[in-house]
C-alpha cells in the first residue's frame, strides 16, 4: 500500500471518528395537532349547543340540506345514544330538524407531517341512524358500521396517510326523523422510526478531530518530501 493510500485511509478514518465523536442527532417530532374530536372548539373544550363545529363539514346530503359545518347538539338519550363526553358531542346536519332520509357524509381534515406518513389512527364513532363507513382520503375500511341506532364502533387507520392535508370521511345513512355524528378518542401514533435531525451546535465537536487529521496528514506529506 503506497504512503498516499495511507495517508487518506488515516484521514478518512479520523473524519468517520468525528461523525461518531461530534455529530448529536435528535428524533424529530411527528405532530398531528389538527385532528379533533366532533362538537369541540380549536382548544378541545365542548361546545355550546347549536354551535357550528369548526372541525367536521357536511360535504354532501340529500337534495334541499344545506352544504355546511356540522352543529351541536347535545343529545342525551341513555341506553339509546351514545353519550356526551369530556371532549366529544354529537354534531348534525340541521339543528333540532327532521331530515330527509339517505346519506350524509361529514368530513375532517387533519395535517401529516411531511417526513412521517407511517401512522397509525384510531377513534369511535356513532351514527343516527346508521353508519355507513369511514374513509381516508376517499378509501373505505373494508367493515366499519355502527350498530344501529346511535350506537358505537372502533375503526383503524394504518396506512393510505400522504404528507400534508389528510381527509377522514363519515358516511351516516338516516331513515327518518333526525340525523347525527359522534366521533371521540381520536389518536394518532407512528408506527415507524422517524428520520434524526443533526444538531448544528456539535458542530464544533465535529471539527475537531477533523482538524487534528489535517494536520497529521500535512506532517506525515512534509517528512516524505524530505526523505
Amino acid at each position: 500500500m503506497s504512503k498516499n493510500i495511507k495517508f487518506s485511509t488515516s484521514v478518512a478514518a479520523l473524519a468517520l471518528a468525528g461523525v461518531a465523536y461530534g455529530a448529536t442527532f435528535s428524533p424529530a417530532k411527528a405532530a398531528v395537532t389538527d385532528l379533533f374530536n366532533t362538537g369541540v372548539n380549536n382548544a378541545g373544550a365542548l361546545l355550546g349547543s347549536g354551535a357550528p363545529d369548526p372541525h367536521y363539514t357536511l360535504i354532501s346530503a340529500p337534495a334541499g340540506v344545506p352544504i355546511g359545518p356540522g352543529s351541536v347538539e347535545q343529545w342525551t338519550v341513555p341506553g339509546y345514544f351514545s353519550q356526551p363526553t369530556a371532549n366529544s358531542q354529537w354534531i348534525q346536519s340541521i339543528v333540532d330538524t327532521e331530515a330527509p332520509s339517505g346519506n350524509y357524509t361529514f368530513q375532517t381534515t387533519f395535517t401529516v407531517p411531511q417526513y412521517e406518513t407511517a401512522i397509525f389512527l384510531t377513534g369511535t364513532w356513532a351514527a343516527d341512524d346508521n353508519g355507513v363507513q369511514v374513509l381516508l382520503n376517499g378509501n373505505a375500511l373494508a367493515s366499519s358500521p355502527t350498530p344501529y341506532p346511535g350506537g358505537t364502533r372502533g375503526f383503524s387507520f394504518s396506512n393510505g396517510f400522504i404528507p400534508g392535508v389528510n381527509t377522514l370521511q363519515f358516511v351516516v345513512n338516516n331513515t327518518a326523523l333526525n340525523t347525527g355524528l359522534q366521533v371521540q378518542g381520536l389518536s394518532v401514533r407512528t408506527t415507524s422510526s422517524i428520520p434524526f435531525e443533526f444538531e448544528p451546535q456539535q458542530g464544533f465537536l465535529l471539527g475537531v478531530p477533523l482538524f487534528i487529521g489535517l494536520r497529521q496528514l500535512k506532517k506525515r506529506k512534509a517528512k516524505a518530501a524530505a526523505k
